[in-house]
């Protein structure tokens, strides 16, 4: 005997329904139950007993008739369905209570999606047979409950599951790349090594643009500490020397310290 009030009943029930009319009776009824229930909890008075008794009986009436109709009781009654149960059918609806009641998990939207797509088809005679529907199952990966997905010769060891799973991986791989593509036709990210050639470009205009100055500027800088100019060519190598220093060590991968003295810092 089903349970009418557990929740993955009523979820899978959901799922079945097609009706919008039904579908509006059934959330009517689970929310007015859950709502007097609630109220039951809070507060055991009378009014909230009545009103409960009253929801709970209306409750029980329409979900046992709309199971009935879209999940008979002898499908729940024996048991799980087996693939060499599975009967075929025209009708889309019957071909989603039957994955159901398989044990797969899967919803009305994504189901008829998937037979919009013609991921789902129907065969020569219109009809959605074993075949078909079980190679649709296998193809898209649907989890099924409990249960290692087999064919009618013996268990497939889950390459269903697998092949899904490895699509999945590949569809995260394609998209982070894709991201990334994004990210630096964006200007957002730069690679590596294109760092290192903006690094490697500024150093040398750096260097050019510094030393042309300073070729130009240094008989005047000898001439200002009262030296003699006569040795620009020493005093031009020890400049380079300290700047080639300052510059090699600017571009190491050491870790460098800066410290702020506390006016420096914003108020």
């Amino acid at each position: 005997m089903r349970d009418l009030k557990d929740k993955d009943f009523i979820q899978q029930l959901l799922s079945l329904v097609t009706a919008s009319g039904d579908k509006q009776t059934l959330a009517r009824v689970v929310t007015d139950y859950n709502k007097a229930s609630q109220a039951l909890q809070a507060e055991s008075n009378s009014a909230n007993r009545k009103n409960f008794k009253e929801a709970d009986a209306e409750y029980l009436e329409h979900v046992a008739e709309i199971a009935n109709r879209y999940m008979p009781e002898e499908t729940a009654s024996t048991g799980p369905l087996e693939w060499p149960e599975y009967q075929d059918t025209a009708n889309k609806a019957e071909v989603l209570r039957q994955l159901i009641a398989l044990g797969y998990q899967l919803t009305q939207r994504t189901f008829y999606r998937h037979c919009k797509q013609g991921k789902c088809r129907t065969g020569d005679g219109g009809m959605y047979t074993r075949r078909l529907v079980k190679q649709y199952v296998q193809t898209e990966g649907l989890l099924r409950s409990g249960m290692i997905e087999t064919d009618d010769n013996g268990p497939d060891i889950g390459l269903a599951l697998r092949k899904q799973q490895l699509e999945n991986e590949k569809l995260t791989w394609h998209n982070k790349k894709a991201q990334l593509d994004y990210d630096k036709a964006s200007g957002n990210l730069i690679e590596r090594e294109g760092i290192y050639l903006e690094l490697a470009a500024r150093y040398v205009a750096l260097d050019n643009a510094f030393w042309q100055k300073f070729d130009t500027a240094a008989p005047e800088m000898i001439h200002a500490v009262g030296g003699k100019q006569t040795r620009l060519v020493e005093f031009s190598e020890m400049m380079r020397g300290m700047w080639d220093e300052l510059l090699n060590s600017f571009v190491s991968l050491d870790e460098f310290e800066v410290l702020f003295n506390e006016e420096d810092m914003p108020s």
